[in-house]
C-alpha cells in the first residue's frame, strides 16, 4: 500500500506540468525529474537520494529486495545511445558486485543501443522508458512489481529491455472457458422471476478470482479473468485474449477506436495494437472505469478506510492529465459508479445510492433496498439495474426511488458484475457453486429486463 497519497497523487499531477514543459526548461525538467522519481519512491516505502556525487555523480540511488539500484535519467528528445547507457555502465563497474543499474530514457533507445546492451559479456544495466516509468507512477504496475519484474527478465533470460506488454502477459494460458451450463447448477438457472425475464447460462467454469464483463459493439463479449481479458463470441462458440495482460480487476472498456481499457492495481491501463499504455490512475480503493455520456472516461475509486475518500477522477489522454474530485460517501464502503446524466453519478453501496452532482459535487443520499448492490447498468430515462443479495437483480427508477426485484439467480452471492448488450440482452458475471480448488464463475444472459418505454400517443419511446 502506498504510504503517502495526498503527495503521489500530487507527484502525478505535476509529471503532467513536466511534460508540458510549464514552468520549465527542458534543463530544469531533467533536474526536477531525478527528484520526482526520489520523492514517488518514498510513497511506497523505498529509500532514495537524488544527484548523489561520488566515484561519477548518479542521479538516483535506492534499494529494493536487497538489491542496491544506481538509476541514470535522460528527458531529451532523442533516443539514448550507447554513449549514454556506456556511462552508466562505468559507474556501475566502480561499485560493489551486485549494485544493478537502471537507464531511464523517456525518449526510448537506438535500434544500435539495444543491441549493444543485449549482446555485452554481462548485464549490468536494465533499460527502461517512458511506458514503464508512466505505468510505476500511476499505479498500473507499482513500484515493488516492476522492479521485481524486469529485474527477473534479466537474470533469468538476459533481457535488459523488456516491453510493458510481454512484462504484464502471463505465463500460463487464459482459463478454459465452457459454453453452458456449469457442473452442478440446475437446468433452470431462475430461482424467481417477474413474468417474461428470461435467463440463459451462456458461459461457465471460469477459474479466477477476478471477473468482469463488457459488450462490445459487435455482440462479442469481453470477459476479465485473472490470466487476461478475453474476447468471446457466443455465436460461433470461439474464445481468443483480447489483453494479455493479467490480474485485471472489473469490467473492460472496449472504445470505438479499437482498443480497451482496463483498471489493474492502481491505475488505468489501455492495450491497442499489441501495446499497453497507461493512461491515469492514483486509486487506492476498489476501482473500475467508466465512460460518461459525452464521451469522457472517468476513474471510480471506493477509498480507502485509513481516512481517503471515494473520488471520480476524469482521465485524459496521458498519466497527468487526471482531474479528480471527492464524493460524499463513507470510505472503503461504496461498490460501484454510474452517470446517470453528463454532470450526475450515482454510487451504490450498503450505506445509501447517493447521487452526486457536478461541479458543485452536491449529494442527495436514499436507502439502498437491496443488499450488498454491486453491478449497476443505466436503462436510461433514470431507470437502473443493479445485481446483490443472493444473485437478485433490481430495478430502481431513481426519478421516485421506487424498486422492484425482476429475477433471483441460483448463483452465489458474492461478487458480480452487469452489462448492457446491444439489443435488449443484459449479462450477469457471478461466481457459480463449486466444489474444489479455486473459484469459478458464470455469465448469465438475460432478456426481458428492459421495460417498454411509451412516448406521446402511446406509441414506444
Amino acid at each position: 500500500m502506498v504510504r503517502d497519497v495526498s503527495k503521489w497523487r500530487e507527484l502525478i499531477r505535476e509529471y503532467g506540468r513536466l511534460r508540458s514543459l510549464t514552468g520549465h526548461t527542458p534543463q530544469s525538467r531533467g533536474q526536477r525529474l531525478n527528484e520526482l522519481i526520489v520523492e514517488f519512491l518514498h510513497c511506497w516505502g523505498i529509500e532514495a537520494a537524488a544527484s548523489v556525487r561520488t566515484t561519477g555523480e548518479v542521479d538516483v540511488v535506492f534499494a529494493h529486495s536487497g538489491v542496491r539500484f544506481i538509476l541514470e535519467a535522460k528527458w531529451q528528445q532523442t533516443k539514448a545511445d550507447t554513449g549514454n547507457i556506456a556511462k552508466l555502465q562505468k559507474r556501475v563497474r566502480q561499485r560493489i558486485a551486485g549494485t544493478c543499474g537502471i537507464f531511464l530514457s523517456m525518449s526510448g533507445y537506438s535500434a544500435e543501443a539495444l543491441a549493444d546492451v543485449a549482446d555485452g559479456e554481462r548485464l549490468e544495466v536494465l533499460l527502461l522508458d517512458v511506458s514503464h516509468w508512466e505505468a510505476m507512477l500511476a499505479g498500473l504496475v507499482p513500484p515493488d512489481e516492476l522492479l521485481r519484474l524486469v529485474h527477473d527478465r534479466a537474470a533469468f533470460f538476459g533481457q535488459p529491455h523488456t516491453p510493458l506488454v510481454d512484462l504484464l502477459t502471463p505465463a500460463a494460458g487464459p482459463p478454459t472457458v465452457d459454453f453452458g451450463l456449469p457442473d452442478g447448477v440446475q437446468d433452470d438457472v431462475v430461482r424467481s422471476s417477474v413474468d417474461g425475464v428470461v435467463a440463459e447460462v451462456v458461459l461457465s467454469g471460469i477459474d479466477s478470482d477476478q471477473l468482469g464483463i463488457a459488450c462490445q459493439r459487435d455482440g462479442r463479449l469481453l470477459v476479465t479473468t485473472a490470466q487476461a481479458i478475453l474476447r468471446v463470441d457466443l455465436k460461433r462458440q470461439s474464445v481468443a485474449v483480447a489483453v494479455p495482460v493479467r490480474d485485471c480487476h472489473r469490467n473492460p472498456l472496449p472504445l470505438d477506436d479499437g482498443s480497451v481499457l482496463f483498471a489493474r492495481r492502481h491505475g488505468v491501463g489501455r492495450f491497442k495494437d499489441g501495446e499497453v499504455s497507461t493512461v491515469g490512475g492514483g486509486s487506492v480503493g476498489n476501482s473500475s472505469v467508466l465512460l460518461n455520456p459525452d464521451g469522457s472516461i472517468w476513474l471510480f475509486d471506493n477509498g480507502y478506510m485509513g481516512g481517503i475518500s471515494p473520488s471520480i477522477t476524469r482521465l485524459g489522454g496521458r498519466v497527468g492529465d487526471e482531474s479528480r474530485q471527492n464524493i460524499d460517501y463513507q470510505p472503503a464502503s461504496a461498490f460501484s459508479s454510474v452517470w446517470m446524466s453528463r454532470d450526475s453519478l450515482l454510487t451504490i453501496g450498503n450505506s445509501s445510492f447517493a447521487v452526486t452532482s457536478f461541479p458543485d459535487g452536491g449529494t442527495s443520499s436514499h436507502a439502498p433496498t437491496q443488499s450488498n448492490p454491486m453491478g449497476i447498468v443505466h436503462l436510461g430515462c433514470g431507470e437502473v439495474l443493479t445485481a446483490g443479495d443472493g444473485t437478485s437483480v433490481q430495478r430502481t427508477d431513481t426519478n421516485t426511488w421506487v424498486s422492484d426485484q425482476l429475477v433471483d439467480l441460483t448463483l452465489n452471492p458474492s461478487v458480480n458484475e452487469l452489462a448492457l448488450g446491444h439489443n435488449d440482452d443484459v449479462y450477469i458475471a457471478s461466481y457459480q457453486p463449486w466444489v474444489g480448488p479455486g473459484m469459478r464463475f458464470a455469465v448469465v444472459r438475460l432478456t426481458g429486463l428492459r421495460r417498454e418505454r411509451v412516448g406521446e400517443g402511446g406509441e414506444p419511446a
